[in-house]
């Protein structure tokens, strides 16, 4: 198996486990028959569905960076450029653009 199908095969366990649990509000992964765009994505990618799995989770903001700080093998950082798992949750992106925007008006 290529690296590729692993990773896919891996990524569609990972989200459909995540679809069984009671406080994930959403999972996103076109290997998903729930997922809008499962149809194009059968369509399209005759070899896996990729490696990117979208999810989200009913908790407040500290509980959320809590679960991000208790990872083991996913790193919290924000990058698409390599092979590494990741996480970031979207309201610390949020406030990361915000400060970043602000900085950057500020030298300018």
């Amino acid at each position: 198996m290529s690296k590729k199908e692993n990773r896919s095969k891996g990524s569609q366990k990972i989200a459909e486990w995540l679809e069984q649990r009671k406080n994930v509000t959403f999972v996103s992964y076109p290997g998903l028959a729930s997922n809008p765009g499962h149809e194009l994505a059968e369509r399209q990618m005759q070899n896996g569905y990729g490696g990117v799995t979208s999810f989200g989770v009913a908790a407040d903001d500290k509980t959320v960076e809590r679960f991000c700080a208790a990872l083991k093998v996913v790193t919290f950082a924000v990058s698409l450029g390599h092979d590494e798992s990741l996480i970031f949750p979207p309201r610390r992106a949020a406030r990361t653009a915000r400060r970043s925007r602000s900085a950057w008006t500020r030298s300018s």
